[in-house]
């Protein structure tokens, strides 16, 4: 083989995975498929410190040295024993379409959504839809409904907790009372703690790359339970990257806004004190930051003071200089619409993408996103901020508007909330057991050089005493154990 030409989807649906060391290269969806083969397993220091700080692995890395990420929008080329990279597409680098109303907006954005519907109902085997019971998914359902005769096979997922129930399956109620409004044929799945116990170290293998997101059992037994009667399922992921619907997009306008405000009142320890009233103790921090990436750590990045606890500082870096070195360094002009682009090009592809695809590809099903169509994306990117964003409460505003008819009243009223799993909780009381047996040298003695195990289960004791919140370094910790454990120790 004298060439080889390879490429990555334009918003990075699907991973690509690869090898090229010694005169060996290897590619593939999943690096397990890499790690079949006699290759080198270092470990890659700073992407185990990306990840205990923004509990995934930012591409090009993985957690191993020798084995990268191909990059959405990108292809790489093999020639004579020569790897190069580069982009084919990027969303800035394209003629853009002038928007000028809103109403041409709205127009536009459902024609060009109900057109990625349609393609994306194209398949000669069953096909259902995860149904969330949000604005994203149930704009799906109602765009199949044109076009699906039968009943539409749906999704979702109840958790078993009582304590604060209403907190963790609001979505699962919303996504029941649009399946009646829909009259689909739908499915509620039911996962308690003890699912979680029984299938982690299952989720681990099949994620194989390093990611801490704790709804991951979930999507997994929700997959299984979907490729019983279909083949395809059609998903809501994207529509917050490219619509502003997450509330720190609204905050990321407000803060470059207030940034306009004289130094010398922003510095006011006033501005401090008043944070720690609110209950907003960050907000000077916030109000004050020095350039974007600080900004964006303040929101994206775990706090040097939780990281620092139990990563040991050989391998502890106080900043993630990677996301900085690669995103931060083009100018920018609408800070909230620069930031959403470093979502659209780093976590959905290598958190939020590469979990739904993992999850529901270790059954063989096949999970598609209308939301990321090309078209679609490229439209809503070229719509103003403006019309995007309308109030804290209110992000993914023209998308709303543009599907209205698609959302029955409970759902186009109800308030942003997200997809929260009992976690926490349940570290508590079912998982709490499970938690100190893989937060212990006991079951992985070679990851003490990482970890500092004392101050690990110190963080797992207050968390179960309830006197700190420590689920963003509980949960890591013990999907690194777990996957080193997979994946390294032989």
């Amino acid at each position: 083989l004298r060439e080889l030409l390879a490429a990555r989807d334009h918003f990075g649906i699907k991973p690509f995975f690869y090898y090229f060391k010694d005169n060996k290269f290897i590619f593939a969806s999943e690096i397990k498929a890499i790690l079949a083969h006699d290759v080198n397993r270092d470990l890659d220091h700073n992407s185990l410190n990306l990840f205990f700080r923004l509990l995934y692995i930012p591409g090009p890395q993985t957690i191993f040295q020798h084995i990268k990420k191909l990059q959405p929008g990108h292809y790489l080329l093999l020639k004579d024993n020569k790897l190069s990279i580069n982009r084919y597409y990027d969303l800035n680098q394209r003629s853009q379409q002038t928007i000028s109303s809103f109403d041409q907006a709205k127009s536009l954005v459902r024609q060009t959504f109900d057109q990625a519907v349609e393609r994306q109902l194209i398949s000669d085997r069953p096909l259902g839809l995860f149904l969330s019971g949000g604005i994203d998914s149930t704009a799906i359902l109602g765009s199949m409904s044109r076009l699906v005769k039968n009943n539409i096979k749906t999704y979702s997922v109840k958790f078993d907790i009582e304590l604060e129930e209403a907190k963790f399956n609001t979505d699962s109620r919303y996504a029941r009372q649009s399946s009646e409004y829909y009259q689909t044929d739908h499915h509620e799945l039911l996962v308690t703690a003890k699912d979680v116990r029984d299938n982690l170290e299952k989720v681990v293998y099949h994620m194989d790359d390093l990611v801490s997101n704790h709804t991951m059992t979930a999507t997994y037994l929700l997959a299984q339970l979907a490729k019983k009667e279909v083949a395809v399922v059609l998903g809501g992921d994207g529509g917050d990257e490219i619509f502003a619907g997450y509330e720190r997009y609204y905050y990321y306008q407000l803060i470059e806004k207030l940034q306009r405000i004289p130094r010398f009142l922003r510095k006011n320890p006033l501005i401090k004190e008043l944070g720690k009233i609110l209950g907003k103790a960050d907000v000077y921090d916030k109000l004050n930051v020095s350039d974007g990436f600080a900004l964006w750590s303040q929101f994206r990045q775990q706090s040097e003071n939780k990281v620092g606890r139990f990563l040991n500082p050989e391998f502890n870096q106080a900043t993630a200089k990677t996301i900085r070195d690669s995103y931060f360094q083009k100018p920018w002009q609408n800070f909230a619409q620069y930031l959403m682009q470093i979502d659209l090009d780093s976590w959905l592809p290598d958190e939020s993408l590469t979990k739904s695809d993992k999850m529901t590809m270790a059954f063989g099903l096949e999970e598609r996103i209308p939301l990321l169509d090309k078209e679609l994306v490229e439209l809503a990117y070229d719509i103003p901020m403006a019309y995007k964003i309308n109030s804290r409460q209110q992000g993914k505003y023209i998308f709303k508007e543009a599907v209205r008819d698609y959302l029955p009243d409970f759902i186009y009223h109800k308030p942003k909330t997200g997809w929260f799993s009992p976690a926490a909780k349940w570290l508590r009381s079912d998982l709490k057991d499970l938690a100190y047996s893989l937060l212990s040298p006991d079951y992985n003695a070679e990851t003490a050089q990482y970890l500092d195990f004392q101050a690990l289960r110190q963080i797992l004791d207050n968390h179960v005493n309830k006197k700190e919140y420590g689920l963003n370094s509980i949960w890591p910790a013990m999907i690194f154990q777990i996957w080193y454990k997979l994946f390294v120790k032989r």
